[in-house]
Parts: C-alpha cells; sequence; structure tokens
C-alpha cells in the first residue's frame, strides 16, 4: 500500500481518537454536560457580632473565573445582592440554591473576600481570603482573618441541596 506524503503515518491514530471523542460527546446526555458542579449551595449568613455589617453576593455565574485561577482576590464579577446584616443575629437566607457562591463582607475599614463550592469532586469547601476549609456534613470549623472571627458550618441537605452557613462571630474594634 503506497502512503501519500499528505498523511503521514503519525496523523491516523489522531484522526482516529478525534472520531471517537467526538462520538462518545455526542452520547453524553444535554443534562450531564450542563452541570459543572455538583449539587447546588442553600447558603445562610449570620451575624453574632456586635456590630452590623454590609454583606455582598454574586451567585453561581458572577462568580469571577479570575478568582478561581487563583488571579483575583474579590470572588465577584458582578454583585447581585447587598443586604447589612445587624448585629447579634441578622440573618440572610438564599431564596434558592447556586453553586458556587462569592461573598464580600465589608464592616469599617475591613473587607473579607469568602467563597462556597460544591465540587462534583471532592467534600464541599469554604474559602476565606483564599485559604480552604474544607468541610463533611455535621461539620463546624472557626477560622480568624484580619481579627474577624468567622465560623463555617456544614449543616446538612434539603432538597438535594447541600445547606453551608457563614457565621460571623466578632468583628476587630476599629
Amino acid at each position: 500500500m503506497n502512503r501519500s506524503s499528505k498523511h503521514p503515518r503519525w496523523q491516523q491514530p489522531r484522526v482516529l481518537i478525534a472520531l471517537l471523542a467526538a462520538t462518545f460527546a455526542a452520547t453524553v446526555p444535554e443534562s450531564v454536560k450542563a452541570v459543572p458542579y455538583a449539587n447546588d449551595i442553600l447558603l445562610r449568613v449570620v451575624n453574632n457580632s456586635d456590630t452590623a455589617v454590609t454583606m455582598s453576593y454574586c451567585p453561581g455565574g458572577h462568580v469571577s473565573m479570575a478568582y478561581k485561577m487563583g488571579s483575583r482576590h474579590d470572588p465577584c464579577d458582578r454583585v447581585t445582592e447587598t443586604s447589612v446584616l445587624d448585629a447579634h443575629g441578622g440573618v440572610r437566607q438564599s431564596k434558592a440554591g447556586v453553586n458556587p457562591f462569592g461573598v464580600i463582607m465589608r464592616v469599617k475599614k475591613l473587607t473579607v473576600y469568602l467563597y462556597a463550592s460544591n465540587p462534583p469532586i471532592g467534600k464541599p469547601f469554604f474559602e476565606i481570603d483564599r485559604k480552604k476549609v474544607t468541610m463533611v456534613e455535621g461539620e463546624l470549623a472557626t477560622r480568624s482573618v484580619s481579627g474577624a472571627t468567622i465560623r463555617f458550618h456544614r449543616e446538612g441537605d434539603q432538597g438535594g441541596n447541600k445547606i453551608m452557613t457563614i457565621e460571623i462571630m466578632s468583628i476587630p474594634k476599629m
């Protein structure tokens, strides 16, 4: 068999692999292709500190790709909601499940960047100023950043969504 110089032998396996990949991709249901994350998150934010705080939220598609790649500190491309949580028990509950979830806490001169995600592989996690806190159901973890004390809860599941809570315990006096 005579081979043409236009189609060297080393390219034939590449063509076969490309055809197999295209065939496989065509057989994957659309519902599977469209889910880059696992179950959604129901995020609850509670302020148990002595100071009211301003919280800004960027759910789902508004989380910055540059943040995910580690080249940006702020997790939000676009803030879709901002609320003030009163001291001693101000609560904000997400109305619908989303994944991932970016949160920016601002109080006085302090800004803290928070992020919650439930990846398809691995444990759900929070990030506080780029430091990851992985969580299993029922787990409670407390972290300090810039003098603020923040507690994270991974409480359980509700309607297929992961219930995750950010609790602000204390804010430094400034």
